[in-house]
């Protein structure tokens, strides 16, 4: 089945922007025709999980002491995905991941982009849960996870993935740039160098910023008991007092229709830094 027919469950991150590999540009660029998708067959790890996910599946079995039937594909109009096993009750994910993800499996954590693929078999499938799979082929481990269906996000994809197809695939009109599409600067020595000091104080931060607020929050409690709304000592005036909350302009009647960027002051330039998982 060529794949610039359907949406596959490994395309599902990519256009919700949730995928390490691929940017719902990127895609678009293939499932068009713009750009032919290379070709990973041959790559170590890819070969890996093709060699060794008859025998995950086989290790599946005997740990379960359930059968399943290997390799089903399921469509719906332009929704299709091919899932790895199967049985009355369960779909099978195998993968072969490296040796930190697959002791994170084991300790029920799977990572977000594969929870989307598989949500989006299970509902190709009708099938209430997916029975998640880590194999480790270099120490025959296998760990296993059971992802519930969820069919909030579950419609949350159909829908991303129904309006992807409509509006930039059938409609031929490009989704914006995202993380992927943007350029790389990590070769250039500099950047890298203060980009990992600026990734190491973040965290500092963060773990400050988290114990600050659990100060903070001890220290509302005491004033509280205290039967006071103010307090000082030590260098610090505690004030516990309401604050006016913020004009809602928008549900304002008289406002309606008019036109606001008259009154709207001089743009500025801002500079923000996030981290990414790519």
């Amino acid at each position: 089945m060529e794949r610039s027919k359907f949406i596959g469950g490994s395309d599902v991150a990519a256009i919700m922007g949730l995928s390490p590999w691929k940017s719902a540009y990127q895609l678009w660029e293939e499932k068009t025709g713009r750009k032919v998708s290379e070709d990973i067959s041959g790559l170590f790890h890819v070969q890996r999980g093709i060699i060794n996910e008859p025998l995950a599946l086989v290790r599946l079995e005997e740990q379960l002491d359930r059968r399943f039937i290997a390799n089903k594909r399921f469509t719906d109009g332009h929704r299709s995905g091919e899932v790895d096993a199967i049985d009355d009750t369960s779909i099978v994910e195998i993968k072969c991941m490296g040796e930190n993800a697959h002791k994170a499996v084991q300790e029920g954590n799977v990572p977000e982009h594969y929870i989307l693929q598989v949500q989006y078999y299970m509902l190709l499938a009708q099938r209430q849960e997916c029975i998640f799979v880590s194999y480790r082929p270099e120490d025959d481990t296998l760990h296993h996870f059971i992802v519930k269906a969820d069919v909030k996000l579950q419609d949350k994809i159909v829908k991303a993935v129904d309006k992807y197809w409509t509006d930039n695939i059938l409609a031929d009109v490009a989704p914006e740039l995202g993380d992927l599409d943007l350029p790389d600067m990590s070769a250039h020595a500099e950047y890298k160098q203060f980009a990992e000091r600026y990734k190491e104080l973040n965290t500092e931060k963060k773990a400050v910023e988290k114990a600050l607020s659990e100060t903070k929050a001890e220290l509302g409690k005491l004033l509280a008991a205290s039967n006071s709304t103010k307090a000082r000592g030590c260098g610090l005036v505690l004030n516990k007092h309401e604050r006016k909350g913020s004009v809602e302009y928008a549900k304002i009647p008289e406002l309606k229709g008019v036109n606001l960027e008259a009154f709207r002051k001089k743009a500025i330039s801002v500079f923000t830094i996030k981290e990414s998982k790519s």
